[in-house]
């Protein structure tokens, strides 16, 4: 496609392009970009290495003073289950220190059907 160099449109950007003036570099310029690079003090190169934790900090900060602000605002109050959703089942067995897994399967399954009544209840 860009096979032809000689094209007069291509001349003329390359001697537009040749003919811009450009600054010469400095004899000591490797000599200042390597002071540069190696002089940086530990805080500078900490802070270049923590540059994206740093900035996640920072915005789940603002995020979360954000969610805060509009919490408060917005003055929902927390509420209470009404007693139909609530289901009070007390054992004995739970209060002791050494629980065992049957036990809590067991309190599973008289559980369970007791959630579904009350589901259904709330449903009609």
């Amino acid at each position: 496609m860009f096979d032809h160099d000689d094209l007069p449109i291509d001349m003329d950007l390359r001697s537009g392009l040749q003919g811009l003036p450009v600054r010469s570099v400095s004899r000591d310029f490797d000599v200042q970009v390597l002071h540069a690079v190696l002089h940086t003090t530990r805080l500078e190169r900490f802070l270049i290495a923590a540059r994206p934790i740093l900035s996640g900090a920072v915005c789940s900060l603002i995020l979360a003073l954000a969610l805060i602000h509009w919490s408060v605002q917005s003055g929902a109050a927390p509420t209470k289950p009404r007693p139909a959703e609530s289901i009070h089942y007390n054992e004995p067995g739970f209060d002791s220190t050494d629980l065992q897994a049957g036990e809590l399967a067991r309190f599973l399954y008289r559980i369970q059907p007791a959630a579904q009544i009350a589901r259904r209840d709330s449903n009609s």
